[in-house]
C-alpha cells in the first residue's frame, strides 16, 4: 500500500487528477500530451523502477512503452526502460516483442538492448533444473533473461542451433558463451569460472534474491485431505462447472499436467550452503502438500471419473490417447508422491507405490489405474508375458494402445529420473511425435555415456529393464540409440566409432573388446 501511495503521487506530479486512477490509465494520459511531458513521463518511469514491485511496473510501462510515437525518446526507452524490465527483473523480452507487434505505428528495433551481453536461460515449465539454475542465479544476485522453449518452436531451435545441437533443458549462455545446463552451472559457481565469464562480459551483480515461491495455508494445516480414500486418490467431488473449465480427457488431462508442472516451478527450493558449504537443492514437498495450489489440484482431479471420459477415450486415435495417459502418468506420479509418503524413494514402498496397492490410483472413467497399469496395460500396449499388462478379457483393454502405434520413447516422456528434462512436458495430439524425438535426444545424451579409453558403454537401466521394447539385441539398440542423439553430439559420435568397428562377437554383455554396463537408477525424488 505504501509503494502504491508514492507511485500515485508521483504521478499527481507528472498530471493533476492522474492520482488514483489504474497505472495504464494514468501513464496513457501522460504520453498523449507533449514532447517534453513524454520526456518527463520516461524519467518518472525510472523512479517507479526503484519503488514499485516489479509486476506492477510492467503494467504500468508496457502499454505506453509502444505507444510512443517521438523518436528522441525512443534512445532512452532502449537503454534503460527496456533493458531494465528484461535483465534486472528477468521478464522474458518476447513478451514486450508481442505487444509491440501488435501496435502498427510503432517499429521499434531493439538492436541497441542485443548488443549488450547478458545472461540468458532457455527453460520450460515445470523443469526441476530449469528452477534450480534460475534460483541459483538469483541468489547469486545473477540477472538473466528467460526464454521459455516449451510451446515455441522458434525458440528451441535457436537454442539448439546456439548449444551445439543440445535439445535438453535448461540451457544457460553469457554473452556469447555457452555454460550448459544447470549441472554445469552448478559446476562453474564453486570453481569461479562463471565468476571469469559475467567479469569478461561485463555484467555487473545485482543485491541477491533470497526467494520464497508458493503458497502455503495460513494454518500451517493442509488445505484438503490428500490420502487415498476407496484406494484412489481423486474423490473429491470436482468443482462447480464453468464456461471456462477445460472439458473432454484430453483437455482435463492437459489441464492437470499444467498445474503439475507449475507446482513443480513454484515448490523447488534451493538452499544456499553454509559458510562456502555445498548447497542443497529439491522439491519442498511438504510446502507443497500444505498449499492452496494443490488443493486446487486434487480437488481438479475429480473431473477424470464420469463415465463419459470412459466413451472418449475408448473412441480416440492412438496419438491422441498415449498424449493423455502420458500427461496422466506424470501428474500421478507427482500427486501419489506428495500424498503417500515416502513414494518410489523407499525400497520397500516401491512396489505398493506403482501397482496401486498403497492407493496411487486414479478413476479415470470408471476405471481405477496405477501407475503400472498406465505405463504397462495402456502405454506398452500391455506386452505378452508381462504381468503388469491387462488380460484379454479385461474391460480396461478399451484404454490400450494398439500395439502398431506402441512407440517405446514413452520411456523418454514418462517422468525418468534423467539428469536433465526434455524441452516439451505438456503432450499432446499435435505435439507428440515432436515431443518424444526431443525427450529422446535430451535422455541419450544425458544419460548414454561412451569411455572409448576405457571401451566401456554406459546406459541408464531403462535399457536394462525396456530394452526389447526398443530393438531385439543390444547392438540393435545401440543402434537405435545413435539415431536418437543429435547429429553431431558426443553421445552419436561415440556410438557411431563403436558400431563402425562392425558386429562380429557382440552379445547381450558386449562385445570386440567394448563392455555394456548399467548406472544405478536415481530413485530419489530429491525432496528438501
Amino acid at each position: 500500500p505504501d509503494l502504491r501511495q508514492q507511485h500515485n503521487r508521483t504521478l499527481s506530479l507528472a498530471s493533476p487528477g492522474i492520482a488514483g486512477r489504474s497505472h495504464h490509465m494514468g501513464s496513457s494520459v501522460l504520453l498523449r500530451s507533449s514532447s517534453s511531458a513524454k520526456h518527463l513521463c520516461f524519467a518518472l518511469f525510472l523512479v517507479l523502477d526503484a519503488v514499485t514491485p516489479a509486476y506492477s511496473f510492467l503494467s504500468c510501462i508496457q502499454s505506453p512503452l509502444f505507444a510512443l510515437s517521438d523518436n528522441s525518446a525512443r534512445p532512452l526507452v532502449q537503454s534503460t526502460v527496456l533493458r531494465s524490465l528484461t535483465s534486472k527483473y528477468c521478464f522474458p523480452r518476447d513478451s514486450l516483442h508481442l505487444r509491440r507487434k501488435r501496435t502498427a505505428q510503432v517499429s521499434m528495433s531493439t538492436s541497441a538492448v542485443d548488443s549488450v551481453p547478458e545472461v540468458v536461460v532457455y527453460s520450460s515449465l515445470g523443469c526441476k533444473y530449469c528452477s534450480i539454475a534460475k534460483q541459483t542465479l538469483r541468489q547469486q544476485g545473477v540477472p538473466f533473461r528467460e526464454i521459455s522453449v516449451g510451446d515455441a518452436a522458434d525458440a528451441r531451435k535457436e537454442m539448439s542451433a546456439k548449444a551445439g545441437g543440445a535439445t535438453s533443458v535448461p540451457q544457460i549462455f553469457v554473452g556469447p558463451e555457452h555454460v550448459g545446463g544447470c549441472e554445469q552451472l552448478l559446476a562453474e559457481l564453486p570453481s569461479g569460472r562463471f565468476a571469469e565469464r559475467l567479469s569478461s562480459a561485463g555484467i555487473q551483480l545485482q543485491a541477491p534474491i533470497l526467494e520464497s515461491t508458493g503458497s502455503s495455508a495460513d494454518s500451517g494445516q493442509d488445505v484438503v485431505e490428500v490420502r487415498p480414500l476407496n484406494g484412489i486418490l481423486n474423490y473429491h467431488p470436482p468443482p462447480s462447472f464453468t464456461s471456462s473449465d477445460p472439458t473432454g480427457a484430453g483437455a482435463v488431462a492437459s489441464s492437470l499436467q499444467e498445474r503439475v508442472l507449475k507446482l513443480f516451478d513454484s515448490f523447488v527450493r534451493v538452499v544456499p550452503g553454509v559458510d562456502g558449504g555445498p548447497g542443497r537443492q529439491g522439491v519442498d514437498f511438504e510446502a507443497m502438500k500444505r498449499s492452496r495450489e494443490f488443493a486446487e489440484y486434487v480437488v481438479e482431479t475429480g473431473r477424470l471419473r464420469p463415465a463419459s471420459i470412459r466413451a472418449e477415450i475408448a473412441k480416440m486415435h492412438g496419438t491422441a490417447k498415449m498424449a493423455l495417459f502420458i500427461n496422466l502418468y506424470n501428474s500421478l506420479l507427482l500427486h501419489g508422491s506428495v500424498a503417500v509418503p515416502p513414494g518410489p524413494s523407499d525400497p520397500d514402498a516401491r512396489g505398493p507405490f506403482f501397482s496401486g496397492e498403497s492407493g496411487v490410483r486414479y478413476d479415470i472413467g470408471g476405471f481405477e489405474l496405477s501407475l503400472d497399469d498406465i505405463e504397462h496395460g495402456i502405454l506398452r500396449s500391455s506386452p505378452e508375458g508381462d504381468k503388469r499388462s491387462f488380460p484379454d478379457d479385461d474391460s480396461r483393454r478399451a484404454y490400450v494402445v494398439e500395439k502398431a502405434l506402441f512407440d517405446p520413447r514413452i520411456h523418454f516422456a514418462l517422468n525418468c529420473g534423467a539428469r536433465s528434462c526434455p524441452p516439451i512436458k505438456l503432450y499432446s495430439a499435435d505435439n507428440l511425435q515432436q515431443g518424444l524425438q526431443a525427450a529422446a535426444q535430451a535422455f541419450c545424451e544425458s544419460e548414454v555415456q561412451v569411455n572409448a579409453s576405457s571401451r566401456t558403454i554406459t546406459l541408464s537401466r531403462i535399457f536394462l529393464w525396456y530394452g526389447k521394447d526398443f530393438a531385439p539385441t543390444t547392438w540393435t539398440l545401440l543402434e537405435k540409440l545413435a539415431g536418437y542423439a543429435g547429429e553431431g553430439s558426443a553421445t552419436r559420435e561415440g556410438l557411431e566409432s563403436v558400431l563402425a568397428e562392425g558386429s562380429e562377437g557382440w552379445g547381450e554383455e558386449g562385445g570386440g573388446g567394448w563392455k555394456v554396463e548399467f548406472a544405478p537408477y536415481d530413485w530419489s525424488q530429491n525432496s528438501i
